[in-house]
């Protein structure tokens, strides 16, 4: 957790100085995103976190984001996110799910600083700040909302016994196998990783857990397999 700060000792170059660390940050995050994406051959993806990253470049580059100025610094992602950026069940849902709480994030922190300004200008800049992180926000629930469309089409019941996961995982396999596109494989394969998953967490004997969690590892490798044939492990 960041160490507190006392919102209203906030001066306006304090603030411009926090608001270029934040917005280079995010510039980062959104540039490795899109770099991702498009190796995975998800252009649209791709392309979206390029165009929030050069809306950030841009808010970096007005606030001066190379200037070495004293400020706070930057709220820093959790380790379990950190986690989940580098993990090989990375989905464009969870991606954008992941980006939408950071802008979250920094909309909280502009807005408690507002809330607590102690001149106007600190006060009219936060609010701007603030408002331009719910923009954002709002462009990547769009892309988040359809992307779980995409990730779950799905009503299926998770299976939570032997029988039925046999049944089922025989349809969830030929899904896989019968992707096109490495894009639509990698998709499959995050998919049925997931499925597995959640049959592990609700199973209701140990022979469905040991069969969940064997086929949830496999799906895992594949996707480290086909991520690894790309030069990403």
């Amino acid at each position: 957790m960041a160490p507190e700060t006392r919102r209203e000792a906030f001066s306006e170059p304090a603030l411009r100085a926090l608001a270029a660390a934040l917005e280079a940050d995010a510039m980062r995050r959104y540039r490795r995103l899109a770099a991702w994406w498009a190796d995975e051959g998800e252009a649209e993806l791709a392309s979206l976190f390029e165009h929030l990253a050069e809306m950030e470049a841009d808010h970096a580059a007005v606030f001066g984001a190379l200037a070495e100025e004293d400020g706070p610094a930057p709220l820093p992602a959790s380790a379990a996110e950190e986690a989940v950026w580098q993990s090989a069940l990375l989905t464009p849902y969870r991606a954008l799910s992941l980006a939408v709480r950071a802008e979250e994030r920094a909309f909280a922190t502009y807005a408690d600083i507002a809330a607590h300004a102690a001149t106007p200008a600190v006060r009219a800049l936060a609010e701007d700040l603030a408002r331009a992180e719910l923009e954002h926000a709002a462009l990547l629930r769009r892309a988040r909302r359809a992307a779980f469309r995409v990730e779950r089409p799905s009503t299926t019941p998770i299976p939570m016994d032997m029988a039925t996961l046999a049944q089922l995982s025989l349809i969830w396999e030929a899904e896989a196998a019968g992707a096109t596109t490495r894009a639509e494989r990698l998709r499959a394969l995050s998919r049925n990783a997931e499925r597995y998953l959640e049959v592990a967490e609700r199973a209701r004997d140990e022979a469905t857990l040991s069969a969940a969690q064997s086929r949830a590892a496999a799906a895992i490798g594949e996707l480290a397999m086909l991520r690894a044939g790309s030069g990403r492990s």
